[in-house]
């Protein structure tokens, strides 16, 4: 961090929060961007096997582009809720973690963290898809952050990345073997996972619990309220990043001291 913004906190928050506006529009750009890419990857992938005639697919940064004017036109008259809202988590976050950890490297880490818990939460919330390309650098960030830093041992942080899989992924696979059908998508492991790199392996308990705690609230909502049957789907994702939220700022041993 500039010294110039330590020894002036007003103006150290005052640019945190600006970059977190950013990254929150930025954000919001790439969580409508990205599902569209990875569909027309698919559509080609598909038709490619088919053997049925298809241009080359247009390159990402095209691509990109023209999904950037798109957006612009369509906020143009005023940003829609979906913008502002994940604008102002955005903020939230690049303003409560460097308050609460202060301003280190480790912290810019840390956001870099919560910003793609948001992300991926954003994305699942939406089309029910975890993407790969965010998931897998965020995890090996993890890794690379506990190497780095005395906050969370290594050890620890593979075995978190080992037991938020398991943890998931063995429930699933009896499920699957019993009914005959998947109950869970893979991707809610490897977020797991990737929560479990970076808050180490004694965090996914409590991580597991506040997100079935408050995903049943949900999952109740999207079943009765909506009249979907039993049979509806819900993202599971996004209550698991937002334990992975509240067990960064509030160890599970806080946690439960103020239940017990």
């Amino acid at each position: 961090m500039p010294e110039v913004l330590i020894q002036h906190p007003a103006l150290f928050y005052l640019c945190v929060g600006l970059t977190g506006l950013l990254c929150g529009l930025l954000i919001a750009l790439y969580t409508n961007w990205l599902p569209k890419r990875m569909e027309l990857i698919w559509q080609h992938e598909a038709k490619e096997i088919l053997q049925q005639g298809e241009e080359p697919l247009q390159s990402p940064l095209k691509h990109l582009w023209s999904e950037v004017v798109s957006y612009v036109k369509a906020e143009s008259q005023g940003f829609s809720t979906r913008t502002i809202f994940i604008a102002l988590a955005g903020l939230l976050i690049c303003w409560f973690i460097p308050l609460h950890f202060g301003a280190t490297v480790h912290t810019l880490a840390l956001c870099v963290f919560a910003l793609g818990l948001l992300t991926l939460s954003v994305i699942d919330f939406e089309t029910f898809l975890l993407p790969d390309c965010i998931v897998f650098p965020l995890l090996w960030l993890g890794l690379i952050t506990a190497v780095l830093s005395d906050e969370v041992m290594l050890a620890n942080s593979v075995w978190g990345v080992v037991l938020g899989y398991l943890i998931l992924w063995v429930p699933a696979s009896l499920y699957m073997l019993v009914r005959g059908r998947a109950g869970m998508g893979h991707g809610d492991f490897k977020l797991l996972a990737l929560i479990g790199a970076w808050l180490g392996w004694q965090s996914i308990p409590m991580v597991l619990v506040i997100a079935c705690v408050v995903g049943v609230a949900g999952g109740i909502y999207t079943l009765y309220k909506k009249g979907e049957g039993l049979r509806a789907q819900f993202p599971f994702g996004p209550y698991l990043a937002l334990g992975g939220l509240v067990v960064l700022f509030v160890s599970p041993e806080q946690i439960l001291a103020a239940l017990f």
